[in-house]
């Protein structure tokens, strides 16, 4: 769906959530709890995602929506990173496993890598983020 209206504390939410998500993520891992920092690393890509797809007045109602968005409109048309588009892509189904289907063991390492993602992934953001944000004080 597309809206032409931004709503600022609509767009500040979502960055706030993300960074708060990515927090969230680092003291889970640190205390052993990989299925749930997994899934709040893949939460905090999603959420700076749904910021960067506000600023083009889109607010996709489903996750493969806003991802298939994120590839069109930021990955073909902005140059952002496909390889972290696709990286994120690909936590998706990690995420809805250890959120959903509640299949395999997570470990610390597959924990470490989706943070390191999700650090990577809102770094790139941050490039297309940085006329509409406020001081990133996170």
């Amino acid at each position: 769906m597309k809206s032409d209206e931004i709503s600022k504390e609509e767009f500040q939410s979502f960055v706030n959530i993300a960074l708060d998500d990515l927090d969230s993520s680092k003291t889970l891992c640190k205390s052993g709890n990989y299925r749930n920092s997994i899934s709040l690393a893949y939460y905090s890509m999603f959420s700076m995602s749904r910021a960067l797809l506000l600023i083009k007045g889109f607010t996709p109602k489903t996750h493969k929506g806003l991802i298939s968005l994120l590839g069109q409109e930021y990955v073909r048309n902005e140059g952002f990173d496909a390889g972290l588009a696709s990286e994120f892509s690909a936590t998706q189904t990690i995420r809805e496993n250890a959120s959903y289907a509640f299949v395999g063991d997570f470990t610390k390492e597959q924990a470490v890598d989706k943070i390191n993602l999700a650090e990577r992934f809102i770094e790139e953001c941050r490039k297309f983020l940085k006329d509409y944000l406020e001081p990133f004080s996170k």
